[in-house]
């Protein structure tokens, strides 16, 4: 897309964010070598009230386009699902949905899953 903006990167992870119940979330300033700006992305635990990260997002940085011949602006995006799961029901340790020492018996019962 020509010329995106940050306003452009935050509405479409709030619009993204929303269609999943998370409505907020908060956008803090952080160093990737890939984007500018760029941010990561916070969600409210529905249970503990704690910010968890759930994403990172930012512009890819011309210098990053250029080799490939992109000359216009692209949004990236690293979007923690399981964090997303996470926060939808009420997880408390990411080890519950991610990695060798989740439960698969209890992801089987949760509805996303399926």
């Amino acid at each position: 897309a020509e010329e995106l903006s940050v306003r452009d990167l935050m509405g479409t992870f709030t619009e993204f964010y929303e269609a999943f119940g998370i409505t907020d979330l908060e956008f803090k300033p952080h160093y990737n070598p890939y984007t500018e700006p760029s941010f990561e992305l916070f969600g409210e635990h529905p249970e503990t009230g704690e910010l968890i990260e759930i994403g990172n997002s930012g512009i890819f940085r011309e210098e990053v386009l250029r080799p490939l011949g992109v000359d216009c602006d692209v949004m990236a995006w690293g979007l923690a699902l399981e964090r997303l799961l996470m926060l939808m029901y009420g997880f408390e340790d990411i080890r519950d949905v991610h990695g060798t020492l989740c439960d698969l018996e209890l992801l089987r019962d949760v509805e996303v899953v399926h």
